[in-house]
């Protein structure tokens, strides 16, 4: 393995310290009304107008994590329900199709646990809502609604999270 030079060092520390600053500006934003495009740039002490996209987006994105951490940190309220807390796995697939999802900035999407033990998104698309269910063995499925005839039109089980991506797309595209 060759060593690094100092330049790519100099390259690699530069990248990853501009990567934390947009962070740290992400969270100075956080607080800021995402609906306006002006905001106040530390660096130079002049208001500018920003691209708040990517802020948006991540802040979506970790506003449905945490709904996802909340409830499977609140697993207390399912004894009486007598219905299976979403666990570790159920949780995990859970993040990995939200992360998949993150790369086409979609996140019309509701998280809720699910009724048979896991976890679920809800997705709506015109006259059809998706129930994706995420279970607790790692099995995935999905229900299809036509709130029109108020109908199931399509049900299937998957085999792994990659084929959900690609479901939820085709349901999308609807």
């Amino acid at each position: 393995m060759a060593e690094a030079t100092v330049n790519e060092t100099t390259t690699t520390i530069t990248s990853m310290y501009q990567t934390t600053e947009r962070h740290v500006d992400a969270m100075r934003l956080s607080s800021y009304d995402f609906n306006t495009s002006t905001t106040f740039n530390t660096s130079n002490n002049k208001k500018q107008i920003v691209k708040l996209t990517d802020f948006d987006n991540e802040k979506k994105y970790l506003e449905i994590e945490k709904k996802v951490f909340d409830i499977y940190n609140s697993k207390n309220i399912w004894d009486d329900c007598s219905v299976e807390s979403p666990n570790e796995v159920s949780i995990n697939n859970t993040l990995e199709i939200l992360a998949q999802l993150y790369v086409f900035s979609f996140f019309n999407l509701v998280v809720l646990p699910s009724v048979e033990g896991g976890m679920m998104l809800k997705i709506k698309n015109k006259d059809s809502i998706m129930y994706f269910e995420l279970y607790n063995d790692g099995d995935l499925g999905y229900i299809i609604e036509d709130l029109k005839v108020k109908k199931i039109v399509k049900n299937e089980d998957l085999n792994s999270v990659g084929d959900s991506i690609n479901v939820i797309l085709d349901f999308l595209s609807w």
